[in-house]
């Protein structure tokens, strides 16, 4: 990636729209059909969720990244302790992780959060094009001693179409 185009702590402000009661459980519902047999499919479909009010979700994206195909990347660092595990931080253990403390809903409020950022200042925008994933990365591994190379980071790449639509879902601001 470029140094020069990354975006660090990029703060937002997510605008939801009028309230609905039923706003979550729609896009939880939308997730998993979206998602069925795929990453986290069965997790939004089995989402324990309660309405999304009017307002807006306030957050910051650890970093923003361009890849040299024109992807726009959201690296997300975690200090979150694992232990117990023969090697805590490979990819089955960091998917039950995610898992248990919902970050597959913090991704896609964040991919949410980048695209509405997107489509507002770059020219062209197109999701398919533009849209990458988000990157887990929990910096804990780092000095692990049962740790392999590829443990401690966690990619997802949710369908462009999939934020589009959870965006639409989610209301624009009023």
């Amino acid at each position: 990636f470029d140094p020069t185009t990354a975006i660090a702590e990029m703060r937002f402000t997510v605008g939801l729209g009028s309230p609905s009661p039923s706003r979550l459980r729609d896009l939880a519902s939308y997730m998993g059909g979206v998602l069925a047999g795929g990453e986290f499919g069965e997790y939004f479909n089995s989402s324990k969720v309660s309405a999304l009010d009017e307002g807006f979700l306030v957050g910051s994206l650890d970093a923003v990244l361009r890849t040299p195909d024109g992807k726009f990347r959201i690296v997300d660092y975690k200090t979150d302790q694992l232990a117990g595990a023969r090697r805590p931080f490979d990819s089955v253990m960091l998917r039950r992780h995610m898992v248990e403390h919902h970050y597959p809903w913090q991704a896609l409020f964040y991919s949410v959060a980048l695209h509405r950022f997107l489509s507002e200042r770059v020219s062209g925008y197109d999701p398919a094009h533009h849209l990458g994933g988000v990157d887990y990365y929990f910096v804990r591994v780092v000095g692990d001693p049962r740790a392999h190379d590829e443990d401690g980071l966690f990619t997802w790449n949710i369908p462009p179409e999939a934020v589009s639509e959870a965006s639409r879902i989610m209301g624009e601001a009023r």
